[in-house]
Protein backbone atom coordinates (compact mmCIF):
# COMPACT_ATOMS: atom_id res chain seq x y z
CA UNK A 1 0.00 0.00 0.00
CA UNK A 2 1.23 3.59 -0.57
CA UNK A 3 2.61 5.47 2.24
CA UNK A 4 0.39 8.67 3.35
CA UNK A 5 3.59 10.48 2.25
CA UNK A 6 3.50 9.69 -1.33
CA UNK A 7 -0.07 10.13 -1.33
CA UNK A 8 0.51 13.94 0.07
CA UNK A 9 3.17 14.57 -2.41
CA UNK A 10 1.48 13.12 -5.44
CA UNK A 11 -2.20 15.02 -4.46
CA UNK A 12 0.04 18.41 -4.19
CA UNK A 13 1.28 18.06 -8.21
CA UNK A 14 -1.88 16.79 -8.82
CA UNK A 15 -3.89 19.30 -7.69
CA UNK A 16 -1.32 21.84 -9.24
CA UNK A 17 -2.20 20.32 -13.21
CA UNK A 18 -5.91 20.40 -12.82
CA UNK A 19 -6.89 23.69 -14.90
CA UNK A 20 -8.26 26.57 -13.15
CA UNK A 21 -12.00 26.78 -15.12
CA UNK A 22 -12.24 22.98 -13.64
CA UNK A 23 -11.03 23.74 -10.06
CA UNK A 24 -14.01 26.55 -9.93
CA UNK A 25 -16.44 24.45 -11.77
CA UNK A 26 -15.81 21.74 -9.14
CA UNK A 27 -15.98 23.74 -6.24
CA UNK A 28 -19.19 25.19 -6.94
CA UNK A 29 -20.47 22.25 -7.63
CA UNK A 30 -19.18 20.65 -4.19
CA UNK A 31 -20.48 23.98 -2.43
CA UNK A 32 -23.74 23.38 -4.18
CA UNK A 33 -24.18 19.41 -3.26
CA UNK A 34 -23.48 20.88 0.44
CA UNK A 35 -25.66 23.51 0.72
CA UNK A 36 -28.64 21.24 -0.97
CA UNK A 37 -27.75 18.45 1.44
CA UNK A 38 -29.99 17.51 4.68
CA UNK A 39 -27.33 17.92 7.32
CA UNK A 40 -26.24 21.12 6.22
CA UNK A 41 -29.94 22.54 6.19
CA UNK A 42 -30.54 21.37 9.47
CA UNK A 43 -27.38 22.13 11.04
CA UNK A 44 -27.38 25.38 13.62
CA UNK A 45 -23.62 25.47 14.23
CA UNK A 46 -21.60 25.34 11.47
CA UNK A 47 -17.55 24.48 10.76
CA UNK A 48 -15.71 24.95 7.69
CA UNK A 49 -12.18 25.39 6.90
CA UNK A 50 -11.17 28.70 4.98
CA UNK A 51 -9.99 27.20 1.81
CA UNK A 52 -6.11 27.92 0.93
CA UNK A 53 -3.83 26.84 -1.95
CA UNK A 54 -5.55 24.09 -4.03
CA UNK A 55 -8.24 23.26 -1.63
CA UNK A 56 -11.83 22.84 -2.64
CA UNK A 57 -13.02 26.47 -2.28
CA UNK A 58 -15.45 27.43 0.68
CA UNK A 59 -16.09 30.91 0.36
CA UNK A 60 -19.76 29.97 -1.12
CA UNK A 61 -20.74 27.19 1.37
CA UNK A 62 -19.37 30.55 4.27
CA UNK A 63 -21.16 33.00 2.56
CA UNK A 64 -24.35 31.01 2.55
CA UNK A 65 -24.08 30.21 5.98
CA UNK A 66 -23.86 33.88 6.83
CA UNK A 67 -26.60 34.93 4.66
CA UNK A 68 -28.80 31.72 6.58
CA UNK A 69 -28.02 32.94 10.34
CA UNK A 70 -26.63 29.66 10.91
CA UNK A 71 -23.60 30.41 13.92
CA UNK A 72 -20.68 29.78 11.28
CA UNK A 73 -17.08 28.83 12.90
CA UNK A 74 -14.04 28.83 11.46
CA UNK A 75 -10.50 26.78 12.46
CA UNK A 76 -8.02 29.08 14.41
CA UNK A 77 -4.35 27.42 14.73
CA UNK A 78 -3.08 27.65 18.49
CA UNK A 79 0.10 26.41 19.31
CA UNK A 80 1.14 22.39 19.58
CA UNK A 81 -0.41 21.88 16.27
CA UNK A 82 -3.81 22.49 17.81
CA UNK A 83 -6.79 24.54 16.75
CA UNK A 84 -10.14 25.92 17.69
CA UNK A 85 -13.46 26.93 16.56
CA UNK A 86 -14.10 30.59 16.19
CA UNK A 87 -17.34 32.20 14.58
CA UNK A 88 -17.23 34.83 12.00
CA UNK A 89 -20.11 36.53 11.10
CA UNK A 90 -18.59 38.40 7.73
CA UNK A 91 -15.79 37.51 5.40
CA UNK A 92 -14.44 40.75 6.08
CA UNK A 93 -13.45 39.23 9.90
CA UNK A 94 -10.80 37.29 8.06
CA UNK A 95 -7.04 38.11 8.14
CA UNK A 96 -4.02 35.37 7.71
CA UNK A 97 -2.39 34.11 10.78
CA UNK A 98 1.28 33.34 11.37
CA UNK A 99 1.20 30.30 9.10
CA UNK A 100 -0.52 32.41 6.17
CA UNK A 101 -3.74 30.89 6.83
CA UNK A 102 -6.92 33.25 6.93
CA UNK A 103 -8.73 33.07 10.33
CA UNK A 104 -10.64 35.62 12.61
CA UNK A 105 -8.72 38.83 12.60
CA UNK A 106 -9.53 39.73 16.34
CA UNK A 107 -12.38 38.50 18.88
CA UNK A 108 -14.74 35.71 17.06
CA UNK A 109 -16.64 33.46 20.34
CA UNK A 110 -15.10 30.00 20.51
CA UNK A 111 -17.87 27.43 20.34
CA UNK A 112 -16.72 24.32 21.88
CA UNK A 113 -16.24 21.08 19.52
CA UNK A 114 -19.33 18.97 20.87
CA UNK A 115 -21.79 21.94 19.87
CA UNK A 116 -20.98 21.85 16.51
CA UNK A 117 -23.41 20.34 14.10
CA UNK A 118 -21.77 19.74 10.86
CA UNK A 119 -17.85 20.06 10.17
CA UNK A 120 -16.47 20.77 6.39
CA UNK A 121 -13.01 19.40 6.04
CA UNK A 122 -10.54 20.22 3.60
CA UNK A 123 -8.25 17.44 2.24
CA UNK A 124 -5.42 16.91 -0.37
CA UNK A 125 -6.96 14.01 -1.33
CA UNK A 126 -9.57 11.17 0.42
CA UNK A 127 -11.13 7.89 -0.69
CA UNK A 128 -14.87 7.63 -1.02
CA UNK A 129 -14.72 5.39 2.61
CA UNK A 130 -14.24 9.19 4.26
CA UNK A 131 -10.31 8.71 5.07
CA UNK A 132 -8.78 11.76 4.40
CA UNK A 133 -4.73 13.41 3.76
CA UNK A 134 -3.83 16.42 4.72
CA UNK A 135 -0.98 18.59 4.56
CA UNK A 136 0.17 16.04 8.02
CA UNK A 137 0.59 18.58 10.55
CA UNK A 138 -1.97 16.88 12.26
CA UNK A 139 -4.61 19.81 13.35
CA UNK A 140 -7.81 18.39 12.20
CA UNK A 141 -7.08 15.10 13.57
CA UNK A 142 -6.89 16.40 16.97
CA UNK A 143 -10.09 18.48 16.30
CA UNK A 144 -11.77 14.85 14.71
CA UNK A 145 -10.43 13.17 17.63
CA UNK A 146 -12.95 15.56 20.12
CA UNK A 147 -15.88 15.80 17.48
CA UNK A 148 -18.84 13.46 17.54
CA UNK A 149 -20.97 15.27 15.29
CA UNK A 150 -21.41 14.79 11.05
CA UNK A 151 -18.16 16.08 9.24
CA UNK A 152 -18.18 16.33 5.51
CA UNK A 153 -14.81 16.14 3.39
CA UNK A 154 -15.05 18.44 -0.26
CA UNK A 155 -12.42 16.75 -3.00
CA UNK A 156 -12.36 16.94 -6.24
CA UNK A 157 -12.75 14.21 -8.26
CA UNK A 158 -8.98 14.26 -9.44
CA UNK A 159 -7.81 13.72 -6.39
CA UNK A 160 -10.24 10.91 -5.01
CA UNK A 161 -8.24 7.68 -4.61
CA UNK A 162 -8.96 3.92 -4.31
CA UNK A 163 -7.63 3.68 -0.45
CA UNK A 164 -6.02 6.04 2.00
CA UNK A 165 -4.39 4.45 4.91
CA UNK A 166 -5.88 4.86 7.80
CA UNK A 167 -4.16 4.75 10.98
CA UNK A 168 -5.31 4.28 14.85
CA UNK A 169 -6.14 7.90 15.73
CA UNK A 170 -7.77 8.74 12.30
CA UNK A 171 -11.48 9.42 11.90
CA UNK A 172 -13.05 8.93 8.67
CA UNK A 173 -15.91 11.52 7.46
CA UNK A 174 -19.16 10.78 7.51
CA UNK A 175 -19.63 12.05 3.91
CA UNK A 176 -17.48 12.75 1.29
CA UNK A 177 -18.48 15.29 -1.71
CA UNK A 178 -16.46 14.75 -5.06
CA UNK A 179 -16.95 17.01 -7.61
Amino acid sequence: MIEKDELRAWAIQKAMVIPERRKKEADLAAAEKLLLSKEFNESKIVFCYISVRDEVSTLEILKAAIQLKKKLCVPRCLPEYAMEAVTIENINDLENDLYGIPTVKKGGQVIPVSLIDLAVLPCLCADERGYRIGYGKGYYDRFLAEYQGFSVVLCRKELLVNEIPAEPHDRKADLVIAS
